[in-house]
């Protein structure tokens, strides 16, 4: 049976405070809150990601560390030592949503239109003023998405060459880890792998990271075990769809149609 370490408390010289998850001691950090592994209870590891992480505090004293510990003490935090706790009526929320704009027929940016409004008033009138100032919008009250940083790889695919490429675009722009929120991607290995992935490299970063497979790839899994009548009404819509996106011409005579028809849709 392997020996469980102990925290010491000059290990706050490091950044690191003691909690207790699953019966064990595991270190966190007070910088970014991460909780490492009980067998990260070293003074050489410890430093290592207060170093690597957090360079820019590795002279500080002890006493710095021991203020934000303080502060820690004033924010809740989830059982498993994150910040928020991870919740999966958060992540049900969300499909449950995507479903309503699936049966109403319309597009997607529905949400952006429509959803989003309803959101904020809802808060506002449960919660108050206050909380619906706390939802991260800019100041023309329109949530906006931005691409973050599109990079070839040189060689290899693999999820350290990723994630080299992701942390040292962080590093650079002073970006925290702890603002990580999720991370979505296909089933690949080399994303989604239980070894050596980047979903779990990014886990070593950010614990609380949530990982989801993207809509379309969880879509694929499903119908794969779906009934065989099923599978053949699935299988139609999309014949008729590649028939289309396949052929230029194709693609003219079926945005000409959906118009003489006063569709909704083009393409």
């Amino acid at each position: 049976m392997t020996t469980k370490r102990k925290y010491d408390d000059s290990h706050i010289k490091f950044g690191f405070i003691a909690i207790e998850t699953n019966r064990e001691t595991r270190p966190q950090c007070v910088i970014c809150s991460n909780v490492l592994s009980n067998d990260a209870l070293k003074a050489t590891k410890l430093e290592q990601h207060l170093k690597t992480v957090h360079p820019k505090l590795s002279d500080r004293p002890s006493a710095f560390f021991m203020g934000k510990s303080e502060n820690m003490k004033k924010i809740k935090h989830g059982t498993s030592g994150s910040r928020f706790e991870l919740n999966e009526k958060v992540l049900s929320a969300s499909f449950k949503i995507a479903q309503l704009i699936a049966k109403s027929k319309k597009p997607h940016t529905i949400g952006e239109k429509l959803l989003k409004p309803c959101l904020l008033n809802a808060v506002e009138e449960v919660l108050g003023e206050e909380a619906k100032n706390k939802i991260f919008l800019d100041e023309d009250h329109t949530i906006k998405e931005e691409l973050l940083l599109l990079q070839e790889l040189d060689t290899t695919s693999k999820g350290k060459d990723v994630m080299r490429i992701i942390n040292d675009y962080f590093e650079k722009h002073d970006i925290m880890w702890k603002k990580l929120a999720g991370f979505c991607a296909d089933g690949a290995p080399a994303m989604l792998g239980s070894c050596s992935s980047l979903a779990t490299l990014l886990k070593e970063k950010n614990c609380s990271v949530l990982i989801t497979h993207r809509v379309i790839h969880r879509q694929a899994l499903a119908s794969k075990i779906l009934p065989e009548e099923l599978v053949y009404t699935l299988k139609q819509p999309v014949k008729m769809m590649n028939a289309i996106k396949n052929s230029a011409l194709n693609t003219r005579i079926f945005k000409t149609i959906c118009s003489d028809l006063d569709s909704e849709y083009e393409t």
